[in-house]
């Protein structure tokens, strides 16, 4: 029962590994269509609003991507996020 899980586990973590562009996260870019975005939104607040553990979650990820890892530079840039330190190569 466990094996498929397994397998599917290692074979999606591997089709990653060779997708993505080196040296990036290779994460879809952000959504620019405004509709789009305020649907995504308001699907989620809703999910969250009946799903207690969700909205923790949501608001303790929105933490520690806005306080930490914006300010780690090298790791802001590997996850695609403008970060608050300039790039080493632009100063």
């Amino acid at each position: 029962m466990t094996g498929p899980l397994i397998t599917l586990s290692v074979t999606g973590f591997v089709m990653w590994r060779r997708r993505k562009p080196q040296g990036q996260l290779g994460a879809p870019p952000v959504a620019t269509s405004p509709t789009k975005l305020k649907g995504v939104a308001t699907l989620v607040f809703l999910l969250a609003a009946f799903l207690p553990l969700l909205a923790a979650s949501l608001l303790a990820m929105w933490l520690v991507e806005f306080l930490i890892i914006s300010r780690m530079a090298n790791v802001a840039r590997w996850l695609g996020m403008p970060s608050d330190k300039p790039h080493s190569e632009d100063v």
